[in-house]
């Protein structure tokens, strides 16, 4: 999975979150401890919170937190946020370095990649 999880989430700590005016992701990627990428995107970005929502409903059907119950882990991966139109890239390899880990990276999220990596920060 290109992603990662926020553990012990609830309602109240999504409703916290959305809450804050500027909350910012940032999500780092890397392969044998070599750092390939760091991006950034705003909380709500809305197919990223739609993601949150669907699981947080799934482990509370009806749709309010139970006291000392948590959603352990709460994923969400590279498809929740590549859209967002406030994506930055903060930092990317380049070509030939991701090249190198091409089989490591799933294959949509590696084009993705290898598309912007000419115009990215280093």
């Amino acid at each position: 999975m290109v992603g990662a999880i926020f553990t012990d989430y609830t309602f109240k700590r999504l409703n916290k979150d959305l809450a804050e005016k500027n909350l910012n992701i940032l999500v780092s990627g890397f392969v044998d401890g070599r750092l390939l990428y760091i991006f950034e995107f705003p909380f709500k970005t809305e197919s990223f919170i739609k993601n949150l929502k669907n699981q947080l409903e799934k482990r509370f059907p009806n749709g309010k937190d139970i006291p000392s119950q948590y959603l352990r882990s709460a994923s969400f991966s590279y498809k929740n946020f590549i859209k967002s139109r406030k994506l930055k890239i903060a930092y990317l390899a380049d070509n030939p370095v991701l090249e190198g880990y091409k089989s490591n990276i799933v294959a949509e999220f590696y084009l993705f990649l290898v598309k912007n990596a000419k115009k990215s920060p280093r």
